[in-house]
């Protein structure tokens, strides 16, 4: 009789793995993830298409995302660029994520920028503690020419849709690097995909009881949005393009995994 019982439950935990797998992935960090920058990619394949979304605030179709896959964009500045153009962007991280429909996994390659800008127009103005705390650590040997990086950026992002935390912020910090070097912003009539927003319309974050009338009774940090999906988020590395992009990204991936079933 135990022989049997241990056999039942041996097939139970093997079909949910199973059913896990092929679901894409589950709670917790796990949504079947793979960094290509560590492991050779698979060959991406488009898949069908499925219902509408059901999440409020999105306007995007989830297959259609796993079809085209998409850039996490993330950056850090020495101040804030929608209060004043003189800031610059120091750190710019794109991740690169496809759905591979054969391995049922998404694949993803962070690319993680460093530019050192010229701060002589910045006199009287406030400084981020992001930058100073570069200052403190930085490399020059990591460090890229706005000039050489802007092309770099261009290729990675393509025709690709761009998934932000505050796409409002990131847009901006983009489109003032391309105007310090004369360019026409390359990617104002791209799709751009903001998880604040999404998180806002359908209470994606931490309650605080707040009165505050603008903000809400929510908070929708990035922190906060990441403890409401039970994913792990380390205060440490917040504020880092790359790791907030990761982030971003992983929530991105359980608002698709939600998006048909809401």
């Amino acid at each position: 009789m135990g022989e049997t019982w241990f056999l039942v439950l041996l097939g139970a935990a093997a079909v949910y793995w199973i059913f896990r797998d092929s679901s894409g992935g589950s709670g917790g960090n796990d949504v079947s993830l793979v960094n290509t920058a560590t492991s050779p990619p698979s060959s991406y394949q488009p898949v069908a298409s499925s219902s509408e979304s059901r999440l409020v605030g999105v306007d995007f179709h989830p297959n259609e995302i796993k079809r085209t896959g998409f850039i996490v964009l993330d950056t850090e500045t020495t101040g804030l660029v929608n209060r004043s153009p003189r800031h610059r962007a120091f750190n710019i991280c794109l991740v690169n994520v496809r759905f591979d429909a054969d391995a049922k996994k998404w694949f993803y390659n962070p690319f993680d920028y460093f530019t050192y800008p010229d701060t002589s127009g910045m006199k009287g103005l406030k400084m981020s503690d992001q930058w100073t705390q570069y200052l403190a650590r930085r490399d020059h040997a990591k460090e890229w020419r706005l000039e050489s990086l802007l092309p770099k950026i261009q290729d990675n992002i393509r025709d690709r849709p761009i998934v932000a935390h505050n796409v409002n912020f990131d847009r901006a910090v983009l489109s003032n690097e391309f105007e310090k070097c004369g360019i026409a912003f390359p990617f104002a009539n791209h799709d751009w995909h903001c998880t604040l927003k999404i998180a806002r319309a359908n209470q994606f974050g931490r309650y605080t009881g707040s009165a505050n009338p603008y903000r809400g009774p929510y908070s929708y940090r990035l922190s906060d949005v990441a403890e409401h999906f039970e994913l792990e988020f380390d205060d440490n590395q917040w504020h880092t393009a790359q790791y907030d992009a990761l982030v971003t990204m992983r929530i991105f991936l359980k608002i698709l995994s939600l998006a048909g079933t809401r």
